[in-house]
């Protein structure tokens, strides 16, 4: 089930859970979406009809993610993209590039280090040498 609209890089992130349930679920039932809510998620009428219209609450969130089993981390992932502007894959990159870039900066102050002791020991004839006078 795909429960992101094909446009969604053109998306700004939403202001609200409801307002991300309400994209998540017409993007996968594009006509009689609250019809579908009712059946595939187990909403009462009144419910599909409020999130269809933007006013979903967290607790219909949880009904929904519950209901979807196989698919629920679909949802999940849609909604979160929705609020939060950026996917769960975007977050891996990003993070995994930052842990990177940390690594190559220990790995550089780390060779700085040693051409350093090394740069002392030739110096003065080591530390070993320094430390009989």
């Amino acid at each position: 089930m795909n429960f992101l609209p094909p446009d969604r890089h053109v998306l700004q992130p939403l202001d609200t859970m409801g307002e991300a349930l309400k994209v998540a679920a017409k993007a996968a039932w594009p006509w009689n979406t609250s019809n579908h809510l009712q059946r595939r998620w187990g909403l009462h009428s009144t419910t599909a009809e409020n999130v269809a219209k933007g006013h979903g609450s967290s607790r219909t969130l949880i009904k929904a993610v519950r209901a979807e089993g196989a698919d629920a981390w679909e949802l999940w992932d849609a909604v979160g993209e929705l609020i939060i502007g950026e996917s769960r894959d975007q977050y891996d990159e990003r993070k995994l590039q930052l842990i990177l870039e940390k690594t190559a900066h220990a790995r550089t102050r780390l060779e700085a280090r040693r051409a350093r002791r090394l740069e002392l020991e030739a110096g003065s004839g080591g530390f070993d040498q320094v430390a009989d006078r």
